[in-house]
């Protein structure tokens, strides 16, 4: 599988396609044995991820992740969730937590609205 970052449902979809163990013979994409792969997780939950019924959470993402046998930093949500919590003022100085607010309130002023 591509080792690109991207988001989790489309690297889902992109393992199914692509992986013998998840396709039927015909061809088409199995949702149920990818689940199987997935360690503590059942179809249900997964298909509820997927239809966005349910939030995506760490664990989540750790277990795609191990499933797909790629690093949960390849998911885009994981190194957002990732980048978030290095946010926490809990975590940093009051002047750390000032500086970086600087930082990021700089990169969003220039990168906000640039789609």
């Amino acid at each position: 599988m591509d080792q690109s970052i991207k988001p989790v449902k489309t690297a889902i979809l992109e393992y199914i396609r692509e992986s013998e163990d998840c396709t039927s013979t015909m061809g088409t994409g199995n949702m149920a044995a990818f689940s199987r792969k997935v360690s503590g997780y059942t179809y249900e939950t997964i298909r509820k991820v997927m239809s966005g019924d349910r939030r995506l959470t760490q664990p989540f993402m750790e277990a795609i992740a191990a499933a797909m046998e790629v690093e949960p930093g390849t998911f885009l949500e994981y190194r957002l969730l990732m980048a978030t919590r290095k946010l926490d003022p809990d975590a940093m100085s009051p002047e750390q937590a000032e500086r970086v607010l600087g930082q990021l309130e700089e990169v969003l002023e220039n990168t906000v609205g640039e789609h």
